[in-house]
């Protein structure tokens, strides 16, 4: 996942999303939804918060 989003540089090979890097896609957020760390969330914020 974290390849996926360009946080992490892969050994090899590439990762594509409907045929372009994360970073290129328009509307990423629209596309892609991921939860990398579920520590990362707090009880208090509502969905929109997080974005």
């Amino acid at each position: 996942m974290r390849c996926m989003l360009g946080l992490n540089l892969p050994t090899s090979g590439e990762v594509l999303i409907d045929g372009v890097h994360y970073q290129e896609l328009k509307n990423s957020l629209l596309k892609v939804g991921v939860v990398i760390d579920s520590k990362a969330f707090h009880k208090t914020r509502s969905v929109l918060d997080h974005t």
